[in-house]
């Protein structure tokens, strides 16, 4: 059951964090960017948590407990009409709406680790783990798209945001690293794959060039991608993690 529960939850966060990755956008460039793709991509998130409540109502009653605190969870996402509206508005700041996203993010993260199995089968719980650093890592992933996305959509790279960037990094590779050394020989071995493809250099350069930006404290004299194009760079790459994730 957890398993099948898990799997709709990483739907659901990767759905969320997409969202949350546009919403930054549309905030940062006061609604210049991603007027279109927004609305969209919350029709996605609602599908992402109508497939979660199905298939939490497809499981066996003895998961009873399981799907309680599962909904328990779910109901978190009940208030995401008034988010949207308030974006909408342009009456929140994008801190403030990224930080209500992460919320819902970390407590669908908190309920997958607090229902792991705890019993004596060591690998069990060592693949759970891994699969949940995983997730981590794609979270911080998520993170970083959305503040680079505003970084880009309103040419701010002051030292409050840089320092937010370098954090995120930090806890990033933290959870890649705990993930491969956690994950068994198959999965580390794709994933390592996985980071030799061609969007994943793309993504280092414009990282590159940001901290460049960043560092000089400057306004740039280079020219630095358009938010879209980082936001769909990223999204390749988080999009090729998710798929990665669903075969751990």
């Amino acid at each position: 059951a957890w398993t099948e529960t898990s799997v709709a939850f990483s739907q659901l966060i990767h759905e969320l964090q997409k969202e949350r990755g546009m919403s930054s956008g549309f905030i940062a460039s006061s609604g210049a960017k991603f007027t279109v793709e927004l609305p969209a991509q919350r029709l996605r998130t609602d599908q992402a948590a109508a497939q979660l409540t199905a298939r939490m109502a497809a499981l066996s009653p003895s998961a009873k407990s399981l799907v309680d605190l599962s909904r328990s969870v779910l109901e978190e996402t009940g208030d995401l009409p008034g988010l949207r509206s308030r974006i909408d508005a342009h009456s929140l700041s994008r801190e403030y709406a990224v930080d209500q996203y992460s919320l819902k993010i970390w407590k669908m993260f908190d309920h997958l680790l607090s229902t792991m199995s705890v019993g004596h089968i060591g690998w069990i719980v060592r693949h759970q783990m891994s699969f949940v650093f995983f997730l981590y890592a794609t979270e911080m992933s998520g993170q970083e798209r959305a503040l680079v996305t505003a970084m880009l959509a309103s040419n701010d790279f002051g030292s409050v945001r840089m320092n937010a960037y370098h954090r995120i990094r930090a806890v990033e590779k933290a959870s890649l690293d705990q993930f491969l050394q956690l994950g068994d020989e198959r999965a580390t071995a794709t994933f390592k794959e996985l980071m030799e493809q061609p969007f994943i250099a793309e993504a280092e350069r414009i990282r590159r060039l940001v901290v460049a930006v960043g560092a000089s404290g400057e306004t740039p004299d280079i020219r630095l991608p358009s938010a879209e194009k980082w936001f769909g760079i990223a999204t390749l790459r988080i999009n090729a993690m998710d798929q990665f994730q669903r075969t751990l």
